[in-house]
């Protein structure tokens, strides 16, 4: 369950979804960094990172913390999915490279039978590997091509829907709505809150199936603090 949960985002972070958002006027965020690139450090009650600023109170109510091994199959499962799609493999080693999960936190569904999409992650992913890429939009526009050839028609597939300009805590990110159909003809949805801190582009995944989730999400976002 975990695996399917997580090689979906992943997806959409090696290869994020985005649409042509021209038209609209927006900010697009990029903040300095305090020191050197790090992963965070993590006690009983919060997750922090000097590096992006910020702290995340431990969420409770049956949520949990995934774990380095999950986390390492899912990523190897989204590069066999990707390769037999026509990705380079050595272009997909270099973006995995890049890619560091600081923390993800799963809400299981409560019916066992049934897959849940409830996540919040953290994720960095360094520009190093982006030839020519300077933002977020251009991220967006560039990874934008790869989905659309490869994961419009069949399962799973991934569109976005909208791109916005959101606060979370007073911190302007560039966000991102996003829909998927997994392989079992299961749509959830995931909002993409996304900011450039010097070398490294910082997401903020919201994963969720239904309005009543996706409040809960939002309202432990409020636990974010910056420095």
């Amino acid at each position: 369950m975990k695996k399917l949960i997580v090689l979906l985002y992943l997806l959409s972070i090696v290869f994020a979804c985005s649409e042509d958002h021209s038209e609209k006027k927006l900010i697009d965020p990029s903040y300095t960094p305090n020191g050197k690139f790090e992963i965070g450090t993590l006690d009983s009650t919060s997750f922090s990172n000097n590096y992006f600023g910020f702290s995340f109170s431990i969420p409770g109510d049956n949520w949990y913390i995934l774990n380095t091994e999950a986390y390492n199959e899912a990523i190897e499962n989204g590069k066999r999915i990707s390769v037999s799609k026509g990705t380079s493999e050595k272009e997909l080693d270099i973006t995995i490279k890049n890619l560091y999960n600081l923390i993800t936190f799963e809400k299981p569904n409560t019916d066992t039978t049934k897959i849940s999409y409830q996540t919040i992650a953290f994720v960095a992913e360094s520009f190093d590997h982006m030839k020519g890429i300077k933002n977020v939009s251009e991220y967006f526009e560039m990874t934008d091509k790869y989905l659309k050839a490869n994961f419009a028609s069949a399962l799973p597939k991934c569109r976005a829907t909208n791109i916005e300009n959101k606060t979370v805590n007073n911190k302007i990110f560039l966000v991102q709505d996003i829909e998927f159909t997994d392989i079992n003809n299961t749509k959830y949805y995931q909002k993409t809150y996304s900011a450039k801190f010097d070398n490294y582009l910082f997401n903020i995944l919201v994963l969720y199936q239904n309005d009543m989730q996706l409040k809960e999400n939002e309202k432990l976002l409020e636990n974010i603090t910056w420095k």
